[in-house]
């Protein structure tokens, strides 16, 4: 088969991919750090940045232009995932690039395709998570420092900025690139005719434009304290969360492409023998850089506390980066049929598309449509002006509890020991209207949970409103927010604040009513908002609004 051929055949296998990255983007499940960048993004786009805690990686500046078309949570959401369909074919791209081919040469394409069918990326890959911007960073800074040509004049200059602008993407990610840097500044690579000196000045600068950049951009959106504090008590909360292996996180590789664990080794199993001092002065040619880069994201992940399996995303791009090229390389230098290309094809075949192909399958039973009905129910329930709140960000378009609006690891400790952060005290001065339950309302206190159980009426087990069922023969009901609510009473009949009431619509003022019912009889009390003018039927619900992590 000629090579002219076998491009056309895999640009067809790539083509088939770009619509099934479409397709997934747009029916995958969503995770609650997805909701947590999408809801960032409309707060910054529509300027309520400065009520919120706000902690905006750098990307999201660009993302908010994106959710300010969408005019409901659903086409945010939306066209959020499409937005990193383009973050998804970058690391592809990027991964091709690394082999050290270009678009015009046979192994771009089929580096392009092996790295299409890694399951890794296909799971993290397409979240609007920071992992994404992030692993672009990393690769293309990988691509500058250990060019194939000629090191371009301000090629240090700009990967300084990129490191920069990784650490404001995504801090815990410095660790995986740090080490790599000091082997540019202290052992030039053989295209480099840069002096000592002059790398560290274009490398220092570099960070400096990039520290200014994610200053300015702050400045301009007013949220540069904030984000400081929210830095700090991300830190704090993060040092202080529980820590646990990062055993989850390698089953995820092993189960989904373990192609990946042989190319996260080679650049260990291909270092040639040699000292100290010649692996070091040869570090660009012998597979030390490859060892490095691959040993720093080994050692990121290992000293990260929490090692959710999300992070197989950077461990499986690098792992293709900086191995794939050395595996192509080999494959190439066996003859068609013999043992060593059937291996290596089986090896293709068996320990990474099949594993895909089980994954894929997989992702599609994880489907959004229960999160995509939960946000057009939310919208239904209310109007711009009433509040959503569910510990994550679902319901981009209402706005939330101020200045707490999601909750997790790193924030959970303060809404449990800082008075003005209790979940009772945000409540009572921003009454959501709506309550959707995830998980991460397990990280707050009994107390907490208890005051939210006692003020909101489950309509389904994932979707709450404020309200009462009360029981013959009666009691107290604080309604926290004045407007439109449905009542439902019992054959018996019951009465409100001494007023006799049927079954249907009525309005009612924030403060406390009585209600008296006679055995046998009761009231119910939710929720109806401006739109409604009675309650639909949602059906029973699912408590698992967003997946956990550690199942993914």
């Amino acid at each position: 088969m000629t090579a002219d051929h076998l491009k056309k055949k895999y640009v067809l296998v790539i083509g088939l991919l770009l619509i099934l990255s479409l397709y997934v983007a747009a029916t995958r499940v969503y995770q609650v750090d997805e909701a947590q960048n999408i809801y960032e993004s409309w707060l910054m786009g529509t300027g309520r940045s400065g009520h919120y805690d706000l902690y905006a990686p750098i990307y999201l500046f660009a993302l908010q232009f994106v959710t300010r078309l969408g005019s409901s949570a659903e086409a945010m959401y939306l066209s959020a995932r499409l937005v990193w369909v383009a973050t998804f074919w970058s690391i592809l791209v990027l991964i091709a690039r690394c082999t050290g081919s270009s678009w015009k040469e046979e192994r771009f394409w089929k580096a392009l395709v092996i790295a299409g069918f890694t399951a890794p990326i296909w799971t993290y890959g397409l979240e609007v998570r920071h992992d994404g911007p992030a692993l672009i960073l990393m690769l293309a800074i990988w691509l500058l420092v250990n060019p194939r040509k000629a090191l371009w004049r301000y090629g240090h200059l700009l990967a300084g900025s990129l490191l920069a602008v990784l650490f404001f993407c995504s801090s815990k990610h410095i660790l995986y690139v740090a080490p790599l840097f000091l082997l540019v500044l202290f052992v030039p690579h053989p295209l480099d005719s840069t002096s000592r000196s002059r790398r560290m000045l274009h490398t220092g600068l570099g960070l400096l434009g990039g520290l200014v950049l994610f200053v300015t951009l702050h400045l301009a959106e007013g949220s540069l304290g904030q984000v400081l504090r929210e830095f700090r008590a991300l830190y704090s909360g993060v040092g202080g969360a529980e820590r646990f292996g990062p055993w989850a996180l390698f089953k995820t590789v092993i189960q989904q492409s373990p192609l990946v664990l042989l190319f996260g080794a080679l650049p260990f199993l291909l270092l040639g023998r040699d000292s100290l001092r010649g692996w070091i002065r040869n570090a660009w040619t012998n597979g030390v850089a490859e060892l490095i880069f691959m040993g720093s994201v080994l050692l990121g992940v290992l000293l990260n506390p929490v090692p959710f399996p999300y992070n197989s995303l950077p461990l499986a791009g690098i792992a293709l980066a900086t191995g794939l090229p050395a595996f192509l390389r080999w494959l190439e230098d066996q003859a068609p049929r013999s043992p060593g290309w059937a291996i290596g094809h089986g090896a293709i075949l068996f320990a990474l598309c099949l594993p895909w192909t089980v994954q894929f399958a997989r992702l599609l039973e994880m489907d959004n449509g229960r999160q995509v009905e939960l946000m057009n129910l939310a919208e239904r329930f209310t109007g711009p002006g009433d509040r959503v709140f569910d510990a994550a960000g679902l319901v981009p378009g209402r706005d939330s509890l101020q200045p707490t609006w999601f909750v997790h690891l790193g924030n959970a400790q303060a809404l449990q020991s800082d008075p003005a952060r209790k979940i009772e005290t945000l409540v009572r001065a921003n009454p959501p209207a709506v309550l959707i339950p995830t998980y991460r309302m397990s990280y707050l206190d009994a107390d907490a949970q208890s005051f939210l159980e006692g003020h909101y009426f489950p309509l389904a087990e994932d979707f709450w409103v404020l309200g009462k069922s009360q029981p013959a023969p009666g009691g107290e009901w604080e309604c926290l927010l004045s407007g439109h609510y449905w009542v439902g009473v019992g054959q018996g009949g019951a009465s409100i604040d001494g007023q006799p009431m049927e079954t249907g619509a009525h309005d009612f003022v924030k403060g406390s009513h009585s209600i008296s019912a006679p055995a046998g009889s009761g009231a119910t009390i939710l929720w109806l908002g401006p739109n409604l003018s009675a309650p639909p039927s949602l059906g029973k619900g699912s408590p698992g609004v967003f997946p956990i992590p550690i199942q993914m």
